[in-house]
Order: structure tokens, then sequence, then C-alpha cells
């Protein structure tokens, strides 16, 4: 089973705020990470804050992408995780979503960036100058 933490996307350039659902249950999970590298100048993939239908409509005009994947050892969740990283979150999921985090985010060479679906879609309403309705 996949599962997005992001619960989103972004332009690739950085790893957004994580949901906390897939880490309630405190399991261990096997990070398969995808790098997607877009040829020469190309949008990004991942352009959320824009319609579907052009991203679809561009999307269709790459002629090359590069993927990397990456499978990454299962992460444990576990007493020690829990209490050196406790500033990470009040709740120990929220700890478990942080720190699986920051270990994508080292294994990328990304920045982390609190940034959330909300905050796109407010982004979006601004450059169409009207605000959205929520769904």
């Amino acid at each position: 089973m996949g599962i997005y933490p992001e619960g989103t996307t972004s332009n690739g350039k950085f790893i957004s705020s994580f949901k906390s659902g897939t880490f309630y249950c405190l399991l261990p999970i096997k990070s398969c990470l995808f790098d997607v590298k877009p040829y020469k100048n190309c949008f990004p993939v991942c352009a959320a804050a824009m319609d579907i239908l052009l991203h679809i409509a561009l999307t269709y005009t790459f002629f090359y992408s590069e993927v990397d994947a990456y499978v990454l050892p299962t992460f444990n969740p576990n007493e020690f995780l829990f209490e050196n990283f406790k500033h990470l979150g009040k709740e120990k999921h929220q700890i478990y979503a942080e720190a699986l985090r920051l270990v994508w985010s080292e294994f990328l060479n990304k920045p982390i960036i609190n940034s959330s679906l909300d905050t796109k879609l407010e982004y979006k309403s601004r450059i169409k100058g009207r605000l959205l309705n929520d769904s």
C-alpha cells in the first residue's frame, strides 16, 4: 500500500508538512522516495496550484523526465525516538511524523517547508483574484 504523508504535491524542491494520520498507529514505515527531475527548464510535474486540465496538458508536453527512486530502511518508532525528539511534537504520532520528515529531508537534501494544501488553495485563489469555496 502506498501512502503519501504530505497529502499534497510540491514543486519537488522541498519536503512539505506531513499529515499525522499515517502515523497514529505507530507502525514501522518503509519509505520509497521518488525524486522527479524534469527535463531542462520544464515546469515540475507536481504543480498542485494549477488547474488539473492545464496540469495534464503541460505534463503531456514532456519529452523526457528523470526519476530517481530510493528505498530507505524501515523506520521503527521507539521510546528512544519519542524521548530524544519530544521537541518535534506533543503526541507520539506527531513526533514520529516529524522525525521521518527530517530523515527524508536529509536523505534527499531538500529543505523542509511548512506548506499545506490550505496554503496552496489560498495561493491559487489569490492568483485568480477570488476566494475558493471550501469543499
